[in-house]
């Protein structure tokens, strides 16, 4: 979609994968294994003004077992069950604004949904939602100075997270609060 203030696209979904092979939270190798996967994804930018823009990507995603499996003593897979790590929903705003021909700022909401860490369903990681800053001036037409702030709340979060039979659920961490500072010149 195109209009005079907003841009977009909308994607719907809907697929069947067969013949899946996978490792089960036991280490064991499941062939044979198949999904059902639907959803939505949209992408879109809102120009407020010449100097507001807001980007916008939401991805909503229904991924399931389409098979019922005992593969190992503690985790059985059903029909129905949630693909583990596949979160519902997924997306991010993007807020860019100029304050004048030198000097631009932006802000930005990430966010990942809860997702089940096994194919049983049984364990879970509740998501998490990040806020970044950036900005960037310009001293002359030769340098810019940039300035990146991500995990502005220097918020705990997991980058990945799983659950294994032997160890338990597995928290790959995110990074906290980290700054980034830089200038381009160019010759």
């Amino acid at each position: 979609f195109n209009s005079n203030n907003i841009n977009g696209t909308l994607s719907l979904y809907k697929s069947k994968k067969t013949n899946s092979i996978f490792r089960d939270s036991e280490n064991f190798i499941v062939d044979n294994g198949k999904t059902d996967h639907a959803g939505a994804e949209i992408l879109s930018e809102i120009i407020f003004n010449d100097k507001n823009i807001v980007s916008i990507a939401l991805t909503y995603g229904d991924h399931k077992y389409d098979f019922t499996s005992g593969t190992s003593t503690r985790e059985s897979i059903s029909q129905g069950n949630v693909v583990d790590t596949a979160p519902k929903i997924m997306g991010n705003i993007l807020w860019m604004h100029t304050v004048n021909e030198r000097f631009n700022l932006e802000l930005e909401t990430e966010h990942m949904g809860s997702y089940f860490t096994d194919a049983a369903n049984l364990h879970k990681y509740e998501g998490h939602t990040l806020i970044h800053a950036r900005a960037d001036f310009t001293l002359s037409p030769n340098a810019t100075l940039y300035l990146r702030i991500d995990n502005l709340a220097d918020k705990d979060y997991a980058e990945r997270a799983d659950f294994n039979a032997f160890g338990g659920d597995r928290y790959f961490p995110g990074l906290p609060r980290e700054t980034y500072i830089g200038l381009e010149y160019n010759l």
